[in-house]
């Protein structure tokens, strides 16, 4: 048997071996052409004739002028070569930039003990733009990228607003009211219960720039010389006079609401607000009409007790509803009238401003349950009674009635907002004291005339009586009505 003979392979043609090293020369030629020395640049003649010149496109002429030269400023010194703490040094650099007294850092520094708290009243001025207040309700303490958070509104919708504190644009920082304690940023971001709402910012900025406008002096009314003795009261006695009002009302009850008699000539009534207390003591202090006089002040739960003296007397509710003598009739009209010309005889805070005695918040059953404004214009305080509809869609919202009375100038008077039978005390036929001033402040000056409308317990021809001792307001007491069916709060009961 034959040895088998080895697998050959055919050669094939001498096309295919040439197309094999066809790959190879080319590789061989690139190693050669990367190395290639750049071409020549021919100079561009400039010797041609005027007419070749012309024809050449100025991007492309030798004589063409040069665009204007970009300056490249040099390196700033670098602060690793001549600090040991470059972050320092560049934190301090930025400082002296954008906060060169450092009242913003002190501001916000931890350590201040009059520095910015959650839950304070801030007023942001920028450069540009319109200026920013709110309530704060968070402070990120980062250095140079520290920030607080803002909310012009805590219980409705409102606007929030993240502010660097060394911005470029802003101006100043300032605080407008500071909160009385620490406050939780959940009560303040999740508001579950009206009693930690502090009350709506414009009215705190309002309150200050009404503060800020001057002594009160350049504005027609003297100060008041008082202080407040709530302010100022030991613990020991505030202890004894609430432990006082709490047997005195389990023993005796109450005389009305919030009011406990505790002895023959005082009463203690509370909790009451701040308005009520300024108004007394204003009242007492300008006028010659009748009030409880102020014995001392504290705190206790949910506001300020104020013990004052009895007046003794009957209530000229009782009295008109049993039947009053017209004579009789006419000389408590007659003292009437003399209490409201003395109460509008008084010169207001400032011309157009709706607010307390003192210029602070108001409390009013016909504008709601909590403390409101001040106002620093009658226009201010008609917007918040229509519910911040403008003034020019008025008359297409509710008719031109409110639209005509709200576009009307009107004098302030001081009012005391709650001029009813029940709070006016009769003796020998006299009136022998005007109580309850919880409401009581400077407002335009129908008001005192449609609050005698404004109640639930209808008493025959009161209204009508006081009527006649004051200018006529019809348009408003028309104007007046028909807000008080539209809103719940303002004006939280409908009335005929």
């Amino acid at each position: 048997m034959a040895a088998p003979m080895p697998a050959m392979r055919q050669l094939g043609c001498w096309n295919s071996v040439r197309r094999g090293f066809k790959g190879q020369e080319l590789g061989r030629r690139s190693l050669y052409t990367v190395y290639s020395p750049p071409k020549e640049k021919i100079p561009f003649p400039k010797n041609l004739p005027q007419q070749f010149m012309r024809q050449i496109p100025n991007l492309h002429r030798p004589d063409r002028e040069v665009g204007r030269k970009i300056k490249v400023p040099p390196p700033p010194p670098s602060k690793c070569r001549t600090t040991k703490d470059p972050v320092a040094a560049f934190k301090d650099d930025q400082l002296a930039i954008y906060d060169p007294t450092g009242e913003r850092k002190a501001l916000f520094d931890k350590r201040n003990p009059q520095s910015v708290r959650v839950g304070d009243v801030l007023r942001v001025t920028f450069k540009s733009g319109d200026p920013f207040a709110g309530v704060c309700l968070n402070i990120r303490s980062r250095g140079l990228d520290t920030s607080f958070l803002l909310r012009n509104k805590l219980t409705r919708v409102g606007c929030e607003m993240w502010i660097k504190v060394f911005s470029p644009n802003v101006q100043s920082v300032e605080i407008v009211q500071r909160t009385e304690k620490r406050k939780r940023r959940a009560r303040l971001t999740y508001m579950r219960k009206p009693r930690h709402d502090m009350g709506s910012v414009e009215a705190s900025l309002d309150h200050c720039e009404l503060r800020e406008s001057g002594d009160q002096t350049t504005l027609g009314v003297p100060k008041l010389t008082f202080v407040p003795t709530v302010l100022r009261d030991p613990y020991l006695k505030t202890i004894i006079l609430h432990t006082r009002f709490r047997i005195a009302r389990s023993i005796f009850g109450s005389l009305g609401p919030g009011v406990v008699k505790v002895g023959r000539k005082h009463v203690i009534k509370g909790p009451c607000q701040l308005p009520e207390l300024e108004a007394l003591l204003y009242i007492s202090e300008h006028t010659t009409i009748p009030v409880p006089r102020v014995r001392c002040t504290y705190n206790g739960p949910g506001g300020i007790y104020i013990m004052m003296d009895h007046i003794q007397g009957t209530d000229l509710e009782t009295l008109w509803m049993r039947g009053l003598e017209p004579k009789e009739k006419e000389i408590v009209i007659n003292d009437i009238a003399a209490i409201l010309t003395q109460l509008r005889a008084l010169h207001p805070l400032k011309e157009g401003v709706v607010a307390s005695a003192q210029g602070g918040a108001i409390l009013d059953c016909r504008i709601g349950s909590q403390l409101v404004g001040p106002f620093l214009s009658h226009s201010n305080f008609h917007s918040f009674l229509r519910g911040g509809v403008p003034l020019e869609t008025t008359a297409k919202v509710y008719g031109d009635e409110i639209a005509s009375c709200h576009s009307n100038s009107y004098r302030t008077f001081f009012s005391h907002s709650d001029l009813a039978p029940r709070n006016i005390i009769i003796r020998n036929g006299r009136i022998a004291g005007v109580v309850d001033w919880a409401f009581a402040g400077w407002y335009p000056e129908y008001w005192d005339l449609t609050k005698a409308y404004y109640t639930s317990f209808k008493v025959p021809d009161w209204p009508e009586s006081i009527k006649l001792k004051l200018p006529s307001y019809a348009d408003e007491l028309v104007a007046e009505r028909l807000l008080w069916r539209l809103y719940d709060e303002p004006g939280n009961i409908s009335r005929n």
